[in-house]
């Protein structure tokens, strides 16, 4: 009874260290790691250590890892990751294609570079981030046969490619009488004569210019690895002479041989010196030497000065008359005050000194004289003229007759001037007739 007592105890005993033992066992605190990449199955490499391929779960101890994630065809991709107990930790990697620089040359340089179709440069140039694989592109310069180069790129190691261009063209040499003239070739400018210049086979349109010339056009035809000569001959081609006057209407001679009216235009002059002389009436004459250059204009302006001018004169009272050089012009004329007169405008006058009379035969004196100056082409304004005419007949009532001037009166008397400064005082009821003169 007592063995199996103890056996029970001992049992019992055995099963409570069991449960003591199981309870105590450590709790799994390793970090879960999930790692993608973009493109999926690469090989992932933890601390150095191969892992497996993308997408790739695994758990880890809490701690920092390096991972490498390689495929082929791709850059390799590092990272650093630190895991926390417990925890999830995503890991997404986007992996970079392998490439490739790529220097393209070529013989002559500065071949234009085609590439799937379109220009990517001129040679010598370099094609960036070129993908693994094959490549191709065209090389082509005027005046050489196009070529296709190929190359593969296998890793990322830079790379050098050349092309050699075969020569497809020919020269055009061109040279002119006289020389210094313009060359155009299909439109563009290749400089000036003598000069040649390469181009390919074919049909070209050649132009040669030089101002004052003739136009030198030919149709010529170039071929591979030959020389095609051309002397173009140019003609001076005459000017014209144009000849303004200012104002107009004047005569117009060039070398004493012909004459026009202005404006004036000569055509076909032969190019030199010509000279130029321009008259008209009243007008002083101008000469000037004008020089006429091969196919072009030249234009000449002239402004005439007049050998005239005007006088004007102030001269009163109206009706007197007025003379110039013994020449009677005209009469004064009244303004809006009818006492005074208009001004008096002696125009075409030749410049230079003139004798100015004003008249009426009741004025006393019947006329005045004075030199008057004109300059050419101004106006003189000698000083204001007034002349004493008599303008009112008075009759006494004793019979007495006079003409003179009223220079006062009231309702009692009259102030009288018969001459010039002389004044008399006649009462009303010793005047028969007082009546205004008309000045004729």
């Amino acid at each position: 009874m007592l063995a199996v007592s103890h056996l029970l105890l001992c049992g019992f005993a055995a099963i409570a260290i069991l449960f003591a033992g199981c309870s105590q066992e450590k709790p799994d605190t390793r970090a879960e790691i999930f790692v993608t990449s973009v493109p999926d199955i690469a090989t992932v490499f933890v601390n150095g250590k191969e892992s497996g391929l993308t997408p790739l779960r695994f758990k880890a101890p809490p701690d920092t890892y390096i991972l490498e994630i390689e495929k082929a065809g791709y850059k390799t991709a590092f990272c650093r990751i630190t895991c926390e107990a417990m925890k999830e930790r995503n890991v997404e990697i986007q992996l970079e294609p392998l490439s490739a620089a790529v220097m393209l040359i070529s013989d002559p340089p500065g071949s234009i570079v085609t590439k799937d179709g379109a220009q990517i440069g001129q040679t010598p140039t370099i094609l960036r981030d070129c993908p693994l694989g094959k490549h191709a592109a065209t090389l082509s310069k005027a005046g050489f046969v196009s070529q296709e180069i190929q190359w593969t790129v296998e890793d990322s190691r830079p790379m050098k490619q050349t092309g050699r261009l075969a020569s497809n063209i020919g020269e055009l040499s061109v040279d002119s009488s006289p020389k210094g003239a313009d060359v155009t070739v299909d439109g563009k400018f290749i400089g000036k004569t003598p000069v040649s210049e390469r181009f390919e086979p074919g049909v070209k349109e050649l132009v040669v210019r030089l101002s004052g010339h003739s136009v030198f056009e030919q149709k010529v035809t170039v071929e591979r690895d030959a020389v095609r000569e051309v002397h173009a001959e140019l003609s001076i081609l005459p000017g014209r002479l144009i000849v303004k006057t200012s104002p107009s209407g004047a005569t117009v001679t060039v070398n004493n041989e012909f004459s026009k009216e202005s404006p004036a235009e000569f055509a076909d002059l032969k190019p030199g010196t010509y000279s130029v002389k321009v008259q008209k009436t009243n007008f002083d004459p101008e000469e000037r030497e004008a020089i006429v250059s091969p196919g072009r204009d030249t234009e000449l302006l002239f402004e005439i000065s007049s050998n005239q001018g005007e006088i004007h004169i102030s001269a009163n009272p109206p009706g007197v008359t007025i003379f110039l050089d013994g020449k009677k012009i005209g009469s004064t004329v009244p303004d809006q005050n009818k006492s005074i007169s208009k001004i008096f405008e002696i125009r075409g006058v030749s410049s230079g000194k003139h004798t100015v009379t004003v008249s009426h035969h009741r004025a006393v004196p019947n006329e005045i004289s004075f030199t008057v100056v004109v300059p050419k082409g101004k106006t003189a304004s000698p000083k204001p003229v007034t002349m004493w005419i008599a303008d009112t007949y008075l009759k006494l009532k004793n019979g007495r007759e006079m003409n003179g001037r009223l220079r006062q009166e009231n309702e009692e008397f009259i102030i009288f001037e018969p001459e010039p400064s002389i004044h008399i005082q006649y009462r009303r009821d010793e005047i028969d007739v007082l009546k205004k003169m008309l000045v004729e």
